[in-house]
């Protein structure tokens, strides 16, 4: 497999999937947005400025518009698709012949964000069998951990936390100190795992602790100079003039969630942060989607309540859109990072995909516009039509290049001549 298609993988499982997870540290952030927007509505119709005001929880508001988050459910059924069919289009099918056919896992002269195996070495240092469930163990306690410290942290009483709903912690935990208990937990776990099963010698193991620490030190590197980008385009107020720009004229109510999205999507693609997008669209998509159903729609509270969570789903969505595939998002670069694979080769590949999933995405909230508005419907018209997409792309850019679309596994015969 090529590392341009490993960090594929890598990333197409990590933001869209965090995203829609019903336990994450993105949840209690999403939440927390639908709420200061759903409260904001409340004070309106409160000072009679909007008839009614949603009357629903945050968390519940959250959970109806997973059903709406178009982008985020296809790029995790592409990414499937892909791996089941080895059917692949643009630079990456260029990529998986080169690794079955060369044996070239990256290009000649690629640099890797994180060059493993010239630390590390190519062969694993514990070879003993213990090493696998030490790695289990270690990843379990990763996991459990991490969820632990967002309870204690997000606890109105931490010495209490156990009497907090786990769902009220997580809108107020700190993300960053839970992760830190859980990573150096499963560090521990690891390392004294690896001495106890003598799969590492105390000198083996603490040498490659160092390393580990090296790696990472061009790869923070990279995103220190990603987030000042951001910064720099959040203070010429690329994301207000976006915003207001596309909400400056009335639009019909059921067209909303579209605008949303492809404002979102152009935000976090240029700004590189699907955080940074929730936190500016979120206090006016839900607003302004509530209240132009409530003017075009007067008494049909079901459309607007529909309409608020397709246009709350399209904000995660479209912010995740550039988290996904921006060369200045964190997690894309970490998804190079951490796949060794060179990043710019990582965006080139990877973007073909994101546009695709992000095309049909479009073409959902268009049949949402024309008053096809269940998930029931639009979503299996989705997937199907990705699908075909995918086949026919890939059966046509592999006639253009003269490669095949599916990637055969290369071997060489008895006669030493290549064969597939």
């Amino acid at each position: 497999m090529s590392r341009e298609f490993l960090s594929y993988i890598v990333d197409s499982t990590a933001a869209p999937v965090a995203g829609i997870a019903l336990v994450s540290t993105w949840i209690g952030y999403e939440v927390g947005l639908i709420k200061d927007a759903i409260e904001g509505l409340q004070k309106m119709a409160s000072q009679g400025v909007i008839a009614a005001a949603p009357d629903i929880g945050a968390y519940m508001a959250w959970m109806s518009s997973v059903p709406f988050r178009y982008y985020s459910i296809l790029a995790i059924v592409l990414v499937l698709t892909v791996v089941l069919t080895r059917r692949h289009f643009g630079p990456m099918l260029k990529a998986e012949h080169r690794a079955r056919k060369e044996g070239k896992v990256i290009r000649d002269g690629a640099q890797p964000l994180m060059p493993t195996e010239s630390v590390l070495g190519a062969e694993p240092v514990a070879k003993k069998w213990t090493s696998g469930w030490v790695f289990a163990i270690s990843i379990l306690a990763l996991v459990s951990i991490t969820l632990l410290g967002m309870w204690v942290t997000g606890a109105d009483d931490p010495s209490k936390w156990w009497e907090t709903p786990f769902t009220d912690a997580l809108m107020n935990s700190d993300s960053a100190t839970a992760l830190l208990w859980g990573s150096f937990t499963a560090y521990l776990i690891a390392l004294v795992g690896g001495l106890v099963s003598r799969s590492l010698s105390i000198a083996k193991a603490m040498e490659y602790t160092v390393k580990g620490m090296y790696l990472m030190v061009f790869a923070n590197a990279i995103l220190l100079l990603a987030w000042s980008i951001k910064s720099a385009t959040d203070a010429v107020g690329t994301a207000d003039f976006v915003v207001y720009a596309a909400t400056a004229g009335g639009v019909p109510a059921l067209v909303v969630p579209l605008v949303i999205f492809l404002v979102s999507m152009f935000i976090s693609f240029t700004t590189g942060t699907s955080w940074g997008t929730f936190g500016v669209m979120m206090p006016i998509a839900v607003p302004m989607a509530w209240r132009l159903a409530l003017i075009q729609y007067p008494g049909n509270l079901d459309v607007a309540y529909t309409v608020m969570f397709a246009s709350i789903a399209s904000v995660f969505a479209g912010g995740i859109f550039g988290d996904h595939c921006s060369p200045i998002s964190d997690t894309t670069i970490m998804s190079s990072m951490f796949s060794a694979s060179d990043h710019i080769d990582h965006v080139n590949t990877q973007i073909p995909y994101a546009v695709l999933a992000a095309s049909v995405g479009i073409v959902l909230y268009l049949l949402f516009a024309a008053g096809i508005t269940s998930p029931l419907i639009l979503l299996p018209i989705g997937v199907v039509l990705l699908v075909l997409l995918h086949y026919v792309i890939s059966n046509l850019y592999a006639k253009k290049v003269g490669l095949p679309p599916k990637v055969p596994n290369y071997v060489v015969g008895a006669s030493g001549k290549e064969i597939e």
